[in-house]
């Protein structure tokens, strides 16, 4: 594995700009969003710092890196389609079970399709980031040779020239990583495809969550008027006693019940609509990281060609080791930063379902 990508340790020290993911101390957990607190305007930056601060980063950070794994053939994925049921089993909570189970108990309607279609795509993104991380393995098995080739070489080429079998064992790794493709598709249309499903949903919550407003704010205009209505035809009827405690005394033409069931709808759609946007910020934000490596891997590819074309020479070879391991620092702060994302990524789909499954059930007599 590339010696700048793997979670250091005490005993553990590195040559060549050793870049360790930040995992934390045990600290305590980030406290949950309440509604009253959600915000299209979120700041993700905020969001980030609850993420890598609490306690469930190391966790989930163990989880997706295994220090035990063994994987498959990088062509072919990381093992079969139940073998990845599994891996998303340990980390995708509430699972798939559960959210049905839950929906099973709530009256289906446009408010609970919407609902539903939030755990898919939350379920679908951890299979998006669960490919991711067959991408980062096949990028490790793609650059392990090249990152042990320049731990080797001389760093100062100008004085420390390169002898011919150093030259002949750096054109053997090029043409081995000149005969491996990519790992980082870009343009990705899988990511494309659930930031337009994401984007369409979040519209679709707000709607409705506009139109609640709509609703609440009508009857509640209605039931003044309907008291001042009713307040006037009992004055035109009553003795003053009554006149003083008509409008006390009169029932609300809206039952506390309608009111608190569009809150507890507004309570669930706004839950909804905060966690939609966040993911719809996150797919957005790996998927720029994930352009950003194809561009830094397709770069030294080219630079890689461009010597094999060259030869075995051994001045145009040192001019190309010299710019790779320029460029090699970069690309691992870039995978670094990748997997970070990753592991945020898997962090926030866990909070906003159980966050969401929670809304479901505190307020479920009003949804059914």
């Amino acid at each position: 594995m590339l010696h700048c990508l793997r979670p250091s340790s005490s005993t553990e020290t590195s040559n060549l700009h050793p870049v360790s993911p930040p995992l934390p101390g045990n600290s305590a957990e980030g406290t949950p969003r309440s509604s009253a607190q959600s915000s299209p305007t979120i700041d993700l930056t905020d969001e980030y710092n609850i993420a890598i601060k609490s306690s469930s980063y190391n966790d989930m950070w163990s989880k997706i890196h295994p220090s035990n794994s063994s994987y498959s053939d990088p062509d072919t994925g990381q093992g079969d389609g139940h073998e990845k049921q599994q891996f998303l089993a340990q980390f995708l909570q509430p699972n798939r079970e559960c959210i049905q189970e839950a929906l099973q108990q709530v009256r289906p309607n446009a408010l609970t399709r919407l609902v539903s279609a939030y755990f898919d795509h939350s379920e679908k993104t951890s299979h998006l980031c669960h490919l991711l991380q067959d991408y980062v393995r096949q990028a490790h098995t793609l650059y392990t040779p090249l990152s042990e080739l320049i731990d080797v070489l001389p760093q100062d080429t100008d004085n420390n020239s390169l002898v011919q079998s150093q030259c002949d064992q750096a054109f053997n790794i090029f043409q081995e990583f000149d005969l491996l493709d990519n790992p980082f598709p870009s343009p990705n249309p899988h990511f494309y495809d659930m930031c337009c499903c994401l984007s369409q949903l979040k519209e679709q919550l707000d709607q409705c969550l506009r139109n609640s407003h709509s609703r609440v704010r009508r009857r509640h205009h209605w039931s003044h008027w309907h008291r001042c209505w009713c307040c006037h035809i009992h004055c035109s009827h009553s003795c003053p006693r009554t006149l003083y405690n008509c409008g006390r005394s009169l029932p609300p033409c809206i039952t506390s019940k309608i009111t608190k069931e569009e809150l507890a709808h507004q309570s669930l759609l706004d839950t909804a609509a905060l966690g939609t946007y966040v993911l719809h910020k996150h797919l957005e934000t790996i998927d720029c990281l994930v352009a950003g490596l194809h561009t830094t891997v397709e770069g030294d590819k080219s630079l890689i060609h461009l010597g094999l074309q060259m030869g075995r020479n051994r001045h145009p070879m040192e001019e190309v080791v010299k710019r790779l391991r320029k460029n090699h620092y970069n690309f691992c702060r870039q995978l670094m930063d990748l997997e970070e994302h990753i592991c945020r990524c898997f962090i926030m789909i866990n909070r906003d379902r159980s966050l969401l499954l929670q809304e479901i059930q505190l307020h479920q007599t009003h949804y059914s």
